[in-house]
């Protein structure tokens, strides 16, 4: 997971979308709960979103960092818009569905829900969105600019790729395995470690097949590295060969540690944790 600057998204909203999204939301606003489901479950007018989210990480899923081959459904509702898996009487963030904040870009297996049997390890978000305090969730829209925004209130569990911090509570072995950060997550009774292990189960960060690819990703990022450095050694020494090849060896580290690669949160986990055996990777992250 990287970060995702939502005011930059903001300026790749195609014109129009506020007239668009503001239409759509004053016509579920008075209607019924069901009627209300199905009006928004059929006018999916956030759909007209996919190119501009996805294209702002070059088609990444904003939350495990796959990139999309194809998805029907690559936009989550970050606050589900209809109904709430921990609290099934809630009806969701229905004044939410149309508002483009709320979006996530997202792949299939992170977004919907998908059993053990068919990923070996269960998961995806679908309608989780549990709280630190149940007692805080906000149950309807903001009743007027004189009172404060009952969602301001609320500590969600899982991860968000918009704010600064959150991704950083993730970290990622060598063998592609996801975990909380070690220093920032120690607690383990605490918010950030609850917030970083909830999103590794609900969104299925942990799934077979992921983490064997984020494994073989880490892998050549780690020979790399290795070649980097023997050719640290062999440029010091006036090999002006090897200095052209450590060149090459230092960009294409540094291209897999930039937000728009693929795994790119792995790849820096993965080079962080080499600082003091490699000389190599000081030349990727800095001194």
């Amino acid at each position: 997971m990287r970060h995702v600057d939502l005011k930059k998204i903001q300026k790749r909203l195609p014109k129009g979308w506020s007239e668009t999204a503001a239409a759509a939301n004053k016509a579920i606003k008075d209607l019924e709960k069901e009627a209300r489901k199905k009006a928004i479950n059929k006018s999916q007018k956030w759909q007209e979103l996919r190119k501009p989210l996805g294209n702002f990480l070059d088609g990444k899923c904003w939350y495990c960092e796959s990139r999309l081959k194809r998805s029907l459904t690559p936009i989550d509702h970050y606050r589900p818009k209809n109904n709430i898996s921990e609290v099934p009487d809630h009806g969701g963030y229905w004044w939410l569905a149309y508002s483009w904040s709320n979006y996530r870009f997202a792949c299939s297996h992170c977004n919907m829900y998908g059993t053990a049997k068919s990923r070996g390890v269960a998961g995806g978000k679908a309608d989780h969105f549990p709280l630190w305090d149940e007692s805080k969730r906000a149950k309807g829209p903001r009743p007027s600019p004189d009172v404060p925004d009952p969602i301001d209130s609320e500590q969600p569990l899982i991860l968000d790729p918009t704010l600064e911090a959150d991704p950083g509570l993730l970290w990622f072995n060598p063998d592609g395995t996801v975990i909380p950060h070690p220093v920032i997550c120690s607690d383990q009774k605490g918010y950030f470690h609850k917030r970083a292990t909830e999103s590794i189960r609900i969104l299925g960060l942990a799934q077979d097949e992921l983490k064997e690819r984020r494994g073989r990703h880490c892998e050549k990022i780690l020979e790399c590295l290795a070649e980097a450095d023997d050719l640290l050694v062999k440029s010091n020494v006036g090999d002006a060969t090897a200095g052209n090849v450590l060149h090459r060896r230092i960009r294409e580290l540094k291209e897999a540690f930039e937000v728009m690669a693929e795994y790119s949160a792995a790849t820096r986990a993965t080079l962080m944790a080499q600082r003091g055996t490699s000389k190599a990777v000081d030349l990727v992250l800095g001194a």
